[in-house]
């Protein structure tokens, strides 16, 4: 009987570390690295060990169409694969999204767009390329944003009335556009290399343009009329143009 019960202790003592084995390997190759030559999926999530998004991968059916924080969510369709960036609160913070297709006339629409948000509001600095309807723009833009976040003016915005709704958007209430460089007019699509400023009232200040009939600077005042401008014409003669506030030359010199 005793030989009995020592044989049973012995196998026990083995199974306990047969089983310590187990686990630890288990674990030590869990822990290893794996090489794979190809891999084919429709979406991959890069997470923190506390469970945290911090980034996004993922072909155009399973890309994220929502953007939520401090208990409030909003539909955001977007119809292109890309990559989106999450701060530590898993709250989106940027990204990169892109697409291009021929339409059934045979138009190209196209677009890439890489963006960096301000916290826990939108983006602060974006790279853009568009085209459609035979037009495009590419360039480097920056926007303000305000310190309140994208929730709070999102949730005022939803019980305002619309006469509200489009005042705030015209103070800018959830930021304001400062600089366009790029290699068209973001507004009128004019082809030529541009840099224009703006003022936080939502207008612009200063544009700087060259194309192919002249270089120039431009300064417009409140309400985007162009007050005065600096430029060389197609031939190099420079010249300095006064307009009125409606927009009518009152003065002009040229060499």
């Amino acid at each position: 009987m005793k030989k009995q019960i020592k044989i049973l202790q012995l196998y026990s003592l083995l199974l306990t570390f047969v089983i310590i084995y187990i686990i630890y390997y288990g674990y030590s190759i869990a822990k290893k690295s794996s090489h794979f030559d190809t891999i084919e999926v429709g979406r991959i999530n890069i997470v923190e060990p506390n469970g945290i998004v911090k980034m996004v991968i993922s072909n155009q059916d399973q890309f994220p169409q929502e953007i939520s924080m401090d208990n409030w969510k909003k539909k955001h369709e977007r119809k292109t694969p890309g990559i989106l960036f999450y701060n530590a609160e898993g709250v989106e913070s940027g990204g990169l999204i892109f697409n291009s297709e021929v339409d059934d006339n045979g138009n190209i629409i196209a677009g890439n767009h890489l963006s960096f948000d301000r916290f826990k509001q939108d983006q602060t600095i974006a790279l853009t390329y568009q085209e459609k309807n035979g037009k495009y723009t590419s360039g480097l833009s920056f926007i303000d944003r305000p310190q309140k976040s994208l929730a709070e003016i999102e949730k005022v915005f939803e019980t305002a009335t619309q006469k509200q709704k489009d005042s705030m958007r015209e103070i800018g209430v959830n930021g304001v556009s400062r600089i366009w460089l790029g290699t068209a007019d973001e507004k009128s699509h004019t082809r030529g290399s541009f840099l224009v400023m703006n003022s936080n009232k939502l207008s612009n200040v200063l544009i700087i343009s060259v194309d192919e009939e002249e270089g120039s600077i431009s300064f417009m005042d409140s309400n985007q009329t162009n007050r005065l401008t600096i430029g060389l014409d197609s031939i190099g003669n420079p010249h300095i143009t006064f307009f009125n506030d409606r927009g009518e030359i009152t003065k002009e010199f040229m060499e």
